[in-house]
């Protein structure tokens, strides 16, 4: 490696001890990839946090996100107040599905002034100030300008692709679209990086998601090492490629993955139907979890796996024996049953159940607490979708009043733009014929921008967003807004997207786009439940007759 600068320090004679410190510093900092600046602004750390927090910084190169965290960590542990190991944590933390919050991003802004200003600058594109309320299209447009200011840095770069390849949608990017302009930038982070492992991460994933098999196999080839370092992707690509042998390799070695190996791998298998090795996969999470919290992970992981293979019955179970380990669910599980029963298969009686415990937050008096404001406003959302989705309009007016106090007097800027947000649904959602129209204009351009708070979540938004339009004979709008969602490993409203774009895409006369999403709604369901199993058969009907009208 060529050291991009030569390291100096200077002070008095009788601090050599100091100033050897520093040398050292910025000597293992600029030997691990830092640049200068970063190199020069690390000097005031101990020995072994440095240590910790280059370890892993090179492992998050690598994409060896487990190590990356683990080192972060050290670093932290070492020095809590240590900006840049917050950042690396957090960051890393992304990865890692098992793993618990980040305080890093707390950390690393409340000590941002031991930054230098290129440092601070990637900050800013990474960590949204407390209370601050910005949109996806604002966020976007940060990213891409200070990967522009910080044209030398990958991950500078990776950051900008990565928000458009999970968010793009969002902001009404076509597939297309979002491929080109993700992979613009990332381009431009693997041209200063080659081995830069996140955006190789993505590759792979580009590959997988794309069905270029070719391509795959090139990577495959290309960067071992990169593919060794995530099990998820071993799985992936040893299905997408029919390597028996690369599969048989991985059941074999499951006794040495992690736990979030396991969970991820999960989430590849079932998409692929392999449905025994995923149950086993995530079992196997279960199984060796030691704490609550791990064993809460791999639980709700099966129940995640379970909702999108179409098994509401086996659902409800795993929702009892849930309750029965850790009590009540959250607020956020909670809200979670309530979408999958109005969007999907899920469980009516346990929605139902699930609303009761959300409303009180509609009597409630206002959160002042910025956490307890959010959730607040969440809760209060989700009670008035479930009334306005079943005409109990007396009900979904308590939470458009409700909704609209929190708009008004909430301190956080978060939950007054979100409940503001969805105050705005359900207006538009139970406005008469008169206004109607001119609402689901206001709603839809607000969708467009990625508003902030995602109260509700933007897919949810979208995805009533639709059935408005669709209400209004503007089939063409419908599609356009189900089109706009996250890019997300499961949850109940992305199988009711996927399954409404099919539907919507074959009545607008797209019947490509209705194929796509077709089968990527089935592709996981092929054990649903019985009374699934029959709603099923009808969109694999439909399937199966567009495929047939294409080909002809």
């Amino acid at each position: 490696m060529t050291i991009p600068c030569r390291p100096t320090a200077s002070g008095p004679v009788d601090s050599v001890a100091a100033l050897t410190g520093q040398l050292t510093a910025q000597l293992l900092s600029l030997q691990a990839g830092e640049e200068s600046q970063t190199a020069s602004s690390l000097t005031h750390v101990s020995l072994p946090a440095l240590r910790a927090y280059l370890q892993g910084q090179i492992a998050y190169r690598e994409g060896r996100y487990e190590d990356a965290l683990a080192g972060h960590g050290r670093a932290l542990a070492f020095d809590s107040t240590f900006a840049l190991a917050g950042l690396g944590h957090s960051l890393a933390r992304g990865w890692v599905l098992s793993a618990p919050p980040s305080p890093g991003r707390r950390i690393a802004w409340e000590n941002r002034d031991q930054l230098g200003a290129r440092d601070r600058l990637f900050l800013d594109a990474w960590v949204v100030p407390p209370g601050t309320s910005i949109s996806i299209a604002e966020r976007l447009a940060l990213q891409e300008r200070v990967a522009s200011t910080l044209g030398d840095r990958p991950e500078a770069w990776y950051l900008a692709g990565d928000y458009i390849f999970h968010y793009g949608k969002l902001l009404g990017m076509s597939r297309e679209d979002v491929k080109e302009r993700a992979w613009a930038a990332f381009q431009q982070g693997l041209d200063l990086d080659p081995q830069f492992g996140p955006i190789l991460t993505h590759k792979f994933d580009q590959a997988l998601q794309d069905e270029d098999n070719l391509h795959l196999r090139q990577l495959v080839d290309s960067f071992p090492d990169m593919l060794a370092a995530d099990q998820r992707l071993v799985v992936a690509t040893a299905i997408a490629l029919e390597d028996s042998v690369a599969l048989r390799r991985w059941q074999t070695g499951i006794a040495d993955y992690s736990q979030d190996d396991l969970i991820t791998s999960a989430f590849a298998l079932i998409r692929s139907g392999r449905h025994d090795e995923a149950w086993g996969a995530v079992d196997e999470a279960i199984r060796r979890a030691t704490t609550a919290a791990q064993r809460r992970v791999a639980m709700g992981a099966r129940l995640r796996l379970l909702g999108i293979s179409g098994r509401p019955q086996a659902v409800a179970e795993m929702v009892e024996r849930m309750r029965v380990q850790f009590g009540p669910a959250p607020s956020g599980a909670l809200r979670n049953r309530v979408a999958a029963a109005l969007f999907l298969d899920g469980d009516t009686a346990q929605a139902g159940e699930a609303v009761r415990a959300l409303g009180g937050a509609v009597a409630a008096p206002l959160a002042t607490e910025t956490g307890a404001a959010r959730d607040q406003a969440r809760d209060v959302c989700y009670v008035g979708v479930w009334h306005a989705a079943r005409g109990e309009r007396m009900e979904a007016r308590r939470t458009v009043s409700k909704l609209g106090e929190i708009s008004n007097l909430a301190t956080d800027a978060l939950a007054r733009t979100g409940a503001s947000t969805c105050e705005l649904l359900l207006k538009t959602f139970m406005a008469d014929s008169a206004e109607a129209p001119g609402l689901a204009e206001r709603l839809d351009s607000l969708a467009l921008t990625g508003p902030t708070g995602r109260i509700p979540p933007l897919t949810v938004l979208n995805l009533i967003l639709a059935g408005i339009w669709e209400s209004q004979g503007r089939i063409d709008r419908a599609l356009a807004a189900v089109r706009r969602r996250t890019f997300a490993l499961a949850g109940p409203e992305v199988g009711a997207t996927l399954r409404e774009e099919g539907r919507l895409a074959a009545l607008a006369g797209d019947t490509a786009g209705a194929i796509w999403a077709y089968h990527q709604y089935l592709r996981p369901r092929d054990q649903a439940e019985p009374a699934v199993r029959v709603l099923d058969d009808v969109i694999r009907a439909e399937l199966a007759r567009l495929t047939g009208e294409r080909s002809n």
